[in-house]
């Protein structure tokens, strides 16, 4: 039973205090298919406030852009696969890579797979291999 008012309110918590709350609203909007959800996680993407936030829920929230969102957002994932070189390697370049790579891999497209294959050009070890494990689960290593 699809409810409006059960998914704006699934999209407040999208904000909420609580990790585990935020994780819970994601994945049930996602299974509900609540297409309003996918601007707000492209935005948040963006933020500094997401560079704050757990490994466990960017992975949840990259899940859930791959799943709403599908092939229109391969060139958002592919900008997550080129980083240019710093004298401060900074821990959230790699996680984006890595979530970057996971939801390439969850849509296994024709267009997810190129973008992978530039990924394992990275001069970024962590993101270069994120991307050759997430072709060879899709068997286009």
């Amino acid at each position: 039973m699809k409810n409006p008012k059960a998914d704006v309110l699934l999209i407040d918590f999208i904000d909420d205090s609580e990790l585990s709350n935020r994780v819970y609203a994601i994945k049930s909007l996602v299974k509900r298919k609540v297409l309003d959800t996918l601007p707000l996680l492209v935005a948040l993407v963006s933020t500094k406030e997401f560079e704050m936030k757990a490994l466990y829920e960017k992975k949840e929230i990259f899940s859930a852009l791959a799943k709403l969102g599908g092939d229109s957002l391969v060139p958002e994932f592919e900008k997550h696969l080129k980083t240019r070189w710093s004298l401060f390697k900074k821990i959230h370049v790699d996680e984006l890579g890595l979530c970057a790579a996971m939801a390439l891999q969850r849509l296994g497209s024709p267009a997810a797979i190129i973008a992978l294959q530039g990924g394992g050009q990275s001069r970024n070890k962590v993101i270069r291999e994120a991307c050759e494990k997430a072709l060879g689960v899709l068997g286009a290593a």
